[in-house]
C-alpha cells in the first residue's frame, strides 16, 4: 500500500510517470524502506497509467472483493 500511496503521491505533485527510484526517495524521505519485488511489480503494473485508471482499478478490485464477501 506504502508502494501505491507514493506512486499516487508523486502523480500528484507532477510526476507523471514515476520511476522506482523516486518512489525509493520519497518512501526514503518519511524512513520507511522499499521492497523491491513489489515496486518492480508496481512500475510494471502502472506503467502509463494515470491517476484515474489507477484509481479506477483499486476501486473495482474492492468492489469485487465485496460482492465475493456478500454472496456468502
Amino acid at each position: 500500500m506504502r508502494h501505491i500511496a507514493a506512486y499516487l503521491l508523486l502523480q500528484c505533485g507532477g510526476n507523471a510517470d514515476p520511476s522506482a527510484a523516486d518512489i525509493k526517495k520519497l518512501l526514503g524521505v518519511a524512513g520507511v524502506e522499499a521492497d523491491e519485488s513489489r515496486l518492480e511489480t508496481l512500475i510494471s503494473e502502472l506503467k502509463g497509467k494515470s491517476i484515474a485508471d489507477v484509481r479506477f482499478s483499486f476501486f473495482f478490485f474492492f468492489f469485487k472483493r465485496l460482492l465475493v464477501m456478500v454472496e456468502i
